[in-house]
């Protein structure tokens, strides 16, 4: 991903959760018991998932910016920890830094998904 501009690493960032099914989301939302699984839930685990698939962190700056929302962010953030959907990661600057929890990882079935770098 070298030499790509903002725009471009944004707009892969977001082909890639678009491949993400909403009913894989959702369903591994509600097998890990977490309760209010809405629309705003849905859209930042599969941004989540895309960030984990193409090996950029899971930041809150970098979810603002794809999102372009920072609405709920930190609330649904807060929850998908509780449930064990995310683990905090320790990081040495203001930023929260997120991982995909490797339970999870491993329940959440997903379709072949390939990433367009283009």
């Amino acid at each position: 991903m070298q030499n790509m501009t903002q725009e471009n690493i944004i707009r892969i960032i977001k082909e890639t959760a678009e491949k993400v099914p909403e009913w894989v989301a959702f369903y591994s939302l509600r097998d890990y018991k977490v309760p209010r699984v809405r629309s705003a839930s849905i859209k930042i685990i599969r941004t989540c998932i895309a960030l984990e698939l193409i090996g950029l962190p899971i930041t809150t700056n970098l979810l603002e910016v794809v999102l372009g929302d920072r609405n709920k962010l930190y609330t649904i953030l807060h929850r998908l920890g509780d449930y064990k959907v995310i683990d905090n990661v320790e990081s040495d600057n203001h930023t929260l830094v997120y991982q995909l929890n490797d339970e999870y990882k491993a329940h959440i079935k997903l379709p072949e998904i390939t990433i367009c770098t283009n």
